[in-house]
């Protein structure tokens, strides 16, 4: 991943002096080491609520109506490209 190898051609040492989190825990985006730690889309429910509104819109029945909103829920894959704070942050 890039910004682990720039990050690692400059000596700073990811997790401890940096911290990243990618998403949609994508393999293209997947990082060497201990891997990238992720913030991972319920694909699957996606996939379904979203067939199931094409469904319903595609039926005869379907009438236009208010707006519908889904939350789905994402899940932390906690991996090895993030650590705790060693230190308090201090503005410069």
């Amino acid at each position: 991943m890039p910004i682990g190898n720039c990050a690692h051609e400059s000596g700073i040492a990811i997790p401890s002096d940096l911290s990243f989190v990618g998403f949609s825990d994508s393999p293209t985006l997947r990082w060497g080491g201990d891997g990238l730690t992720t913030i991972a889309l319920p694909v699957r429910e996606l996939a379904m609520t979203a067939t199931d509104f094409l469904f319903r819109r595609a039926s005869p029945d379907w009438t236009t109506g208010r707006p519908c909103r889904v939350t789905l829920k994402p899940s932390l894959l906690q991996r090895g490209s993030t650590a705790a704070p060693c230190r308090a942050f201090e503005p410069a």
